[in-house]
């Protein structure tokens, strides 16, 4: 059963490099709301250290994956700098290279001061009052500086001696200087110019000799990319093209979609070649024969940032930045997994987008209950969702409990709808176990049933008829129920078919599976929270303000746990929130501002974890146990990691990817990713009790990422250790 909700997660999620089938990216976006200083990305680069940098039109920033830092580009002994950042190099000692529109800084990256590049030619030539395209490294320890104004610099660092070189001597200076440079994999610098073709620097000639001048004669060569025996040339207003680097010839790249694009930028990852254009990104894969194209703001708020491509750039963790012109830099982090996107409002998709509960029903269906669109399920067959129709006024589910033949829903003050699954379906049952609607002793307490469902034509060819709900909705409102509180909390199956509710102030039972409620006395009156059944059959039920609550319902004997102050094997709160039985039979609770507990059946006695035992908060939330046995729960200050063997922990906060710091509230828990989270705000997927959403996160991550030291941003940019979740169901990792 849980193993049919883990596959349903990953059938539903977004990945690989955050591209699903469905040809969706999701960035996380980088911009002034970041802290980045213009919304105009010129370079980028990752440091040795992990950070990456980010060179706009007004200033240098280091970003660390959680918080943004400005660097003034200033020499302070020479009284001059620049803050237009067009290009960044770091050198094999640690010290970053600036390109400005006045020229080179050097900033060592230990202390952080800046210092002008002001070294000279023979001739007495320096690299000022120039704006600079590019700084890369070659092969035999030279740096290369493309000036396009000036020419193209080599800095000998062993020697400390500056070069210059004008590829097209005696030409028309207007058109024919160096526009881009790229160095390939052999180490060859080669430079493209404005009209006059390509050059190659010749270390034995110490020159530039020209390739294909006829051939790109009047091409704007905005960009170079090395690509195998070939170099890409993208030229600027025009198309895209191939220079055979062994034969010299001259070729258009055969992707009409990207030609006369204004193509800015070229970058080639793998088998893959990126293209930075006016509009958007283009992703070519020649051996898959496909392109894929990435407008601007195709998945909204994240969406690519803007459709003017500057830069794309690849960090060590495998996570792709693309730098755009008004829209900041856009982070497509990689995944190990594939997701897709589901947002409410067409046929076929997710009710609503405040999700509270998932839970499993047979042969993979997935039931989702939400806040403000009612009830829905995932049908594996037809790969898409179902709505179960209700009234307007039964939107907001609190409570979900599924089964193969029974699906309860509780709502806020308005009682529960006990659902039988169409029949013929994925998410078909028997109704022979639930009571029919002939019987008096359930017509008598039914207001409404719906039974079943006429199909309504939908205006999608995606949706078929098939995806129209046909089971039946028996609905109990609270004065029917006998619930003074009205809203329904908690909701449970238990193993017997025994259905178990628990409102503000009571707990109830249907022992004849929906026919009648009675209520428990012996439970007294608590707001009740959860209710659990473990694996000797006792029903445990979390309550705020009275503790926990143990019943034997072959015995009617009830048991009371509560705070006792001094007593360290009592539980050391009365706020209880959630709870959670592990494989081993132990037993964990989670608390308002206690902790987190455990009960061991064997011994009788509670074990508790706080603050003082190493836990970032006292506020914990509901428990889920990982294919290790190990244990996992969320808190106010950061996702924890328990090793119950060892008692050791490990916390994840936004210094280890975690972007929001993993503020949850009782119902909610987004596991990274969205900047200014709150739990009213319209965002990511956000699951309720946790669910198997850690579980899927632990089987599928990166060990790599998850355990082993590594550097800064290596975590904090999360590429290989954490899910993003994106609006709606996503499904979680």
């Amino acid at each position: 059963m849980k193993r049919n909700l883990l596959l349903f997660l990953l059938s539903v999620c977004f990945f690989l490099p955050d591209f699903a089938a469905t040809g969706q990216y999701n960035f996380i976006r980088v911009d002034g709301g970041s802290g980045l200083s213009n919304s105009h990305v010129k370079s980028i680069i990752q440091d040795s250290y992990g950070f990456i940098w980010l060179g706009t039109r007004n200033g240098l920033n280091r970003y660390d994956g959680v918080s943004m830092k400005l660097y003034n580009c200033y020499d302070e002994t020479l009284q001059h700098g620049n803050q237009v950042i067009s290009a960044l190099f770091e050198d094999n000692h640690r010290q970053l290279w600036v390109g400005t529109d006045d020229g080179v800084y050097i900033q060592d990256l230990a202390t952080g001061k800046f210092s002008f590049f002001d070294a000279r030619t023979e001739s007495g030539e320096q690299i000022r009052y120039n704006w600079i395209e590019d700084i890369l490294a070659d092969h035999s320890g030279n740096i290369w500086v493309n000036a396009p104004n000036q020419g193209v610099f080599r800095y000998q660092v062993e020697t400390g001696k500056l070069f210059r070189y004008i590829p097209c001597p005696g030409k028309d200076k207007s058109k024919d200087f160096p526009q881009s440079i790229c160095v390939d994999k052999d180490g060859t610098v080669w430079v493209g110019t404005y009209g006059a073709g390509i050059y190659r620097y010749s270390p034995e000639q110490d020159k530039f000799v020209a390739y294909a001048t006829e051939a790109l004669k009047g091409d704007f060569i905005f960009t170079l990319c090395d690509y195998g025996d070939e170099l890409i040339v993208g030229v600027h207003e025009e198309e895209l093209k191939r220079f055979n680097k062994k034969t010299g010839e001259v070729s258009v790249f055969p992707v009409p979609q990207v030609h006369r694009k204004i193509i800015r930028y070229a970058v080639c990852f793998g088998d893959e070649l990126w293209v930075g254009t006016q509009n958007g990104v283009y992703v070519i894969d020649e051996k898959q024969n496909s392109v894929q194209h990435i407008p601007a703001d195709a998945g909204g708020k994240y969406g690519l940032g803007d459709a003017i491509v500057d830069k794309i750039y690849r960090d060590r963790e495998g996570g792709t930045w693309i730098c755009t012109q008004f829209g900041g830099a856009s982070y497509l982090p990689v995944r190990s997994l594939d997701f897709s996107v589901y947002l409410p409002g067409a046929p076929g998709t997710v009710c609503g987008r405040r999700i509270s509960e998932l839970a499993e029903g047979k042969d993979g269906t997935v039931w989702i209950s939400t806040q403000d669109g009612g009830v829905c399920y995932w049908n594996p067959k037809a790969q898409a969702f179902v709505k179960v129709p209700e009234s307007p006024d039964r939107q907001n589910v609190l409570s979900l409990f599924a089964s193969d033949d029974l699906v309860g829903a509780g709502y806020f003050k308005g009682g529960i709808d006990l659902i039988i699954p169409e029949a013929g379906s994925s998410a078909s049952s028997s109704v022979s176990s639930f009571p029919s609607t002939s019987s008096s002793a359930f017509s008598s307490l039914t207001s409404s049933t719906v039974s079943p469902v006429s199909p309504v034509s939908v205006a999608s060819s995606a949706i078929s008829t098939t995806n129209i709900f046909r089971g039946q909705v028996h609905t109990f409102y609270p004065a029917q129920l006998g619930i003074s509180e009205g809203s329904v909390f908690a909701l449970y199956r238990d193993r017997g078919g025994v259905i178990w509710l628990g409102d503000g102030w009571n707990i109830f039972r249907s022992a004849d599976k929906g026919r009648t409620f009675e209520k428990m006395e012996q439970f007294g009156y608590a707001y009740m929270r959860d209710i659990l059944e473990d694996k000797s059959g006792n029903i445990w039920v979390a309550t705020m303000g009275n503790g926990i609550l143990r019943y034997n319902p072959q015995t009617d004997q009830m048991v009371k746990y509560q705070c006792v102050p001094g007593d360290s094997t009592s539980i050391g709160t009365n706020e209880v929130t959630g709870i959670t039985e592990d494989s081993k039979g132990l037993l964990w609770f989670s608390t308002d501002r206690g902790g987190l507990l455990c009960f061991n059946p064997e011994t009788g006695r509670f074990r508790t974890y706080t603050k003082a035992n190493g836990l970032p908060d006292n506020v914990t939330y509901k428990v889920v146990e990982d294919a290790q046995h190990r244990i996992w729960f969320g808190t106010d200050r950061g996702l924890v990691c328990l090793h119950p063997e060892t008692d050791s922990l490990q916390i994840f906060t936004r210094n280890d990817g975690l972007i929001i710091s993993l503020i949850i509230n009782r119902l909610w828990l987004p596991l990274m990713g969205l900047s200014g989270w709150e739990p009213s705000t319209d965002l990511s997927l956000l699951i309720r009790r946790l669910s198997a959403g850690i579980r899927l996160f632990l089987r599928f991550t990166s060990p790599e990422c998850m355990y082993k030291d590594v550097k800064l941003l290596s975590r904090q940019m999360a590429c290989n250790c954490l899910t993003v979740l994106m609006s709606a169901l996503i499904s979680l990792l």
